[in-house]
């Protein structure tokens, strides 16, 4: 009866096919600009007195006989800002040069219609990057004074903005063609785009077996620092993030 009953489902719905066309590999767009991008730009500073010495060395210090290694390449994907759904951002992210495009792969017959909107490079290689969104005119005192009732969204002009971290800095880019420049405080293991800027991770460094440290210590009294930070904005102070239970 059960064998049945399915039976006579199945006759009243009515058959479809989904249709697959040929699996195509992809290619980010940043891969191919990276190829005619001219890499990093060194400024060579003008000396009243040549000096034969310090220029065959500085020549020699280019010079390396083993292989370079084999650079890591990531990309990351969101929907168009400007809303158009046909369209879609990529960050392409190598060594220190980062690639930002928008664009559509309509098909093989019409190419990649990407467009690079900026490129951007850094002193050394970049270990982060992401796009993020501050408000002008917030300060952090919305989310650090916790006697005030804190706003569910927050207030101010919109500022997106891209962000790449690598070993010392914290560079932001905005669309509107500000640039900031923040020091890092810390080690960033890990930082996320939030509603309210950014969050940052401190990275920990792992003590040895003969060595101790004040963060792996099971003393109560040593002092235990933070390890999630925010920025509200770039030209505020990097601050802790502080939990209430």
């Amino acid at each position: 009866m059960i064998a049945a009953s399915l039976v006579a489902n199945l006759d009243e719905k009515e058959d479809k096919m989904i249709a697959a066309s040929e699996p195509q590999e992809f290619v980010p767009h940043g891969r191919q600009q990276m190829k005619r991008h001219p890499g990093e730009v060194v400024m060579s500073y003008l000396q009243p007195n040549f000096h034969a010495e310090s220029f065959l060395s500085d020549r020699l210090s280019q010079v390396a006989i083993s292989e370079k290694p084999q650079l890591v390449e990531r990309w990351i994907l969101r929907g168009s800002s400007d809303g158009d759904a046909q369209c879609e951002e990529e960050l392409f992210i190598k060594d220190k040069t980062a690639v930002w495009s928008r664009g559509a792969y309509s098909g093989p017959q019409s190419g990649d219609c990407s467009t690079v909107l900026c490129c951007y490079t850094c002193e050394t290689p970049i270990k982060h990057a992401l796009w993020c969104t501050f408000h002008a005119g917030m300060t952090d005192k919305t989310v650090l004074d916790t006697t005030e009732q804190i706003s569910d969204e927050p207030k101010g002009v919109l500022m997106p903005s891209i962000c790449l971290v690598d070993s010392a800095f914290i560079k932001i880019f905005s669309s509107d063609g500000e640039d900031y420049v923040a020091c890092q405080q810390f080690q960033v293991s890990d930082v996320w785009a939030c509603k309210y800027g950014l969050i940052l991770e401190r990275a920990i460094k792992s003590a040895g077996p003969d060595k101790s440290n004040a963060e792996n210590s099971s003393d109560p009294e040593a002092v235990q620092l933070p390890n999630i930070f925010s920025l509200v904005h770039p030209l505020d102070e990097i601050t802790p993030v502080l939990g209430r239970h």
